[in-house]
């Protein structure tokens, strides 16, 4: 099995960060940018010319606005279906954050959003006029590795071993996919992510390497022109 992941392109927030230093007035499920939208599409151009066995045969993504938006403009120039994920959401779940930084959750965009946002999307059946996130705010990292590794086993259960998934998701959340699919159980550092930067992963074959998993890349901009890498 394979397994692309993709962070999101530029989002509004990212940009604010960039702008200020900070997220002070941040929204709380931001829209691409301009340029974020363009690095999806530029991501979307670039898949079509990847070597066969890294194009994708299934694309999965967060169910926040900015994964869907990225998703949505990958699958429209590839022709690869999508279907929304809540597991794939960044660490911690979407929330709400008051003045005094204490975070809540947040249910996320309601179901007609997403389906604006991504038409044709394949969305989960608990995914309604309510938002789609039931888990709460997760603040401690044991619930995002927790999350994480629940996610590949399930996909390793529903998909065959010659399957090529692309997960769309977010810059904290890869982090965790790549320390399960790497076998990293401490961390005392960060794997740089930007915006639809490309980590793409096999689980080996060989005998003697069974039950291990190799990265081909990690965060490879190749896609993008220098001057629209953005963090």
């Amino acid at each position: 099995m394979r397994f692309v992941i993709v962070r999101h392109g530029q989002s509004e927030n990212n940009l604010l960060l960039q702008q200020t230093g900070a997220l002070r007035g941040r929204a709380v499920d931001p829209s691409l940018t301009e340029l974020g939208r363009q690095q999806s599409r530029l991501l979307g151009k670039a898949i079509l010319d990847w070597p066969a066995q890294w194009r994708p045969s299934h694309l999965y993504t967060s169910l926040m606005i900015r994964a869907v938006q990225t998703a949505g403009s990958i699958a429209a120039i590839t022709g690869v279906g999508v279907e929304g994920h809540p597991a794939l959401a960044e660490c911690g779940g979407p929330f709400v954050e008051d003045a005094a930084g204490v975070r809540q959750s947040y249910p996320g965009a309601p179901r007609a959003e997403l389906l604006a946002q991504c038409p044709g999307i394949t969305l989960p059946p608990d995914c309604d006029e309510d938002g789609w996130w039931r888990a709460g705010y997760e603040s401690e990292e044991a619930a995002w590795q927790a999350r994480a590794a629940a996610f590949i086993a399930a996909m390793r259960r529903r998909h065959t071993s010659d399957a090529v998934l692309a997960l769309v998701s977010h810059e904290g959340f890869t982090q965790q996919l790549l320390r399960q699919l790497l076998g990293i159980a401490t961390m005392t550092g960060w794997f740089g992510s930007y915006n639809t930067g490309v980590c793409r992963l096999w689980d080996e074959e060989a005998a003697h390497l069974a039950g291990t998993t190799t990265a081909d890349c990690v965060n490879s901009t190749a896609h993008l022109p220098a001057d629209l890498v953005t963090d």
